[in-house]
């Protein structure tokens, strides 16, 4: 038999980690939608983030990443202007693809590429005035193009960081 106690607690508290997802699903998606730079994208709530169509720019106002994570973009994705030290948290590093053009540029505070996706279409680094090393890099379908960094990269330094399969890397 159920105590009075229990019963009350069971009935208005069950709902709970229901109403707390939905809550966390809602302000992923608005963070998402506000990402968008085009009328056209889909944002699709899979097991482990979301799946996003469109193109998207993102800024972050903090050094870490706190927010929704990434799993697969169909279309562009940049991170311009935020205030990120790494790319932590916003990718599954083993997992995000990225069909179209990742770009990372004006982050004056990015010193590591770390947790970044792990295959882009096009990759475009510049403008970031603290990134000094390419630690990590995505796997790249197409291009790389890499310039005006915390340290200049020479072309063949970053061909031993950068799998670049179809056409090449330019430094500058």
């Amino acid at each position: 038999m159920i105590n009075l106690f229990d019963f009350i607690n069971e009935g208005i508290f069950a709902d709970v980690d229901t109403i707390m997802q939905q809550g966390t699903t809602m302000i992923d998606t608005n963070t998402i939608e506000k990402w968008s730079t085009g009328e056209k994208c889909r944002i699709t709530k899979k097991k482990n983030g979301y799946k996003i169509t469109g193109d998207f720019k993102m800024t972050w106002d903090d050094t870490t990443y706190t927010g929704p994570k990434i799993v697969e973009v169909v279309g562009n994705f940049s991170i311009s202007n935020s205030k990120l030290i790494t790319l932590e948290g916003i990718f599954d590093p083993y997992e995000t693809e990225i069909t179209g053009t990742f770009t990372l540029e004006n982050n004056d505070n990015l010193v590591s590429l770390s947790g970044c996706p792990m295959q882009v279409g096009t990759l475009t680094i510049a403008n970031n005035k603290s990134l000094k090393d390419i630690d990590i890099a995505p796997h790249v379908l197409r291009n790389a193009y890499i310039s005006k960094n915390g340290k200049r990269f020479k072309q063949d330094e970053l061909a031993k960081k950068i799998n670049v399969y179809k056409k090449r890397i330019d430094s500058c």
